[in-house]
């Protein structure tokens, strides 16, 4: 039996993932999410410990790797969700932070 705090729901969704800092990107599907977690598969393997962000529909997530494993299709990694934000609130407060630091530290 299970012991998981929070439930687990089955997801079939495509992502885009990058490790935080970085703009190179790679393609993912979401199989599960919970409250605090979501496991997906990729073509690449990221470290335990690594910190990931995942551009969905309408949110960004960021999150930590806690396992990676390679599969018949590729590496399913689960991940510890740290925060999440929809997509306009990331955009208006990208607005509010270039006049700060200047139009380049950020893409567009």
């Amino acid at each position: 039996m299970e012991c998981r705090k929070f439930p687990r729901f089955e997801v079939d969704a495509p992502l885009q993932i990058s490790v935080v800092g970085d703009f190179v990107t790679h393609a993912g599907r979401i199989a599960d999410v919970s409250k605090r977690g979501l496991r997906f598969t990729s073509d690449v393997s990221f470290p335990v410990g690594e910190v990931l962000r995942f551009d969905l529909a309408d949110h960004l997530l960021v999150g930590a790797v806690r396992y990676s494993v390679r599969d018949q299709n590729g590496f399913t990694a689960g991940i510890e969700l740290l925060n999440a934000i929809s997509k306009p609130e990331f955009d208006s407060l990208i607005e509010e932070l270039r006049p700060e630091f200047g139009a380049g530290l950020f893409r567009s």
